[in-house]
């Protein structure tokens, strides 16, 4: 019985102090001078309990950004008078996802399409790279430069996964049926470099990748070739795979400093 009195005392000493403190705050007489010890640990514990709310308010957005997604326009309006900053990147993304998707509307075959995505990825790999090595930039930033490209690859990978989805990547055409159609439409006339796709080789080079009237430095010219060609190929992977790499990255960064 002298428990349950007890801590029905408590809440009532507490709800009373939480009223005092809510007046003292409407007045503008909140200063620590004023407060007993008591009123010094609710401020707190209230002041706390808010940035809790904040940051988890915050996570829970960049979390639904990291993946792609649109915000609702309470979420907008709450990044754009907390943080200003993520709220111009969130529009940027946007931007850059419309941007793409008209892109795609553009493309006149399967390839183009699929290149489209491919250059996307590959300009943020490049950005990725610049970052990562450069040791100038604190770790910190590099993770938050980091988690901003993952966003933009969610968003572009978003845009490519709709446009597949939609149906219109199955109607289009692979280049060599583009350039079927072409012909039959006009027998007389070839399918030019840029008119529509892109032509698919240099016809200045032979099947086995060497230019033509070429000097005895050939053999030097298809070694390096091929050595370009093996690291083309593997930023190509790595591009494909960029959400995956930028993900291992940030967990690497977050091991080292135990974010």
């Amino acid at each position: 019985m002298l428990l349950i009195t007890g801590t029905i005392g408590n809440a009532m000493r507490l709800k009373k102090m939480d009223l005092e403190w809510q007046q003292k705050k409407q007045t503008g007489k909140i200063f620590m001078k004023e407060m007993t010890p008591e009123e010094r640990i609710l401020n707190r514990y209230k002041e706390d309990a808010a940035k809790m709310r904040e940051n988890q308010k915050l996570n829970e957005i960049t979390s639904k950004m990291k993946a792609g997604e649109t915000l609702t326009p309470e979420e907008e309006q709450y990044i754009a008078r907390k943080n200003p900053d993520l709220y111009r990147s969130y529009k940027e993304m946007l931007q850059e996802k419309d941007s793409y998707k008209e892109e795609l509307k553009h493309c006149k075959t399967k390839e183009q399409a699929d290149r489209a995505r491919l250059n996307k990825m590959s300009s943020y790999l490049c950005e990725l790279k610049r970052v990562v090595n450069n040791p100038a930039i604190p770790d910190g930033k590099k993770y938050e430069i980091a988690e901003k490209l993952l966003a933009k690859t969610s968003y572009i990978n978003k845009a490519h996964n709709e446009f597949v989805q939609s149906g219109a990547y199955a109607k289009l055409p692979t280049e060599e049926e583009y350039k079927e159609e072409k012909k039959a439409d006009s027998p007389d006339t070839e399918v030019k470099d840029g008119e529509d796709v892109e032509q698919d080789e240099d016809t200045s080079k032979d099947t086995d990748g060497i230019t033509k009237d070429t000097d005895s430095s050939d053999t030097t010219e298809t070694v390096t070739e091929d050595k370009t060609d093996i690291g083309a190929s593997y930023d190509t992977i790595e591009a494909e795979n960029l959400a995956d790499t930028i993900q291992n990255y940030m967990a690497h960064i977050r091991r080292n400093t135990h974010r």
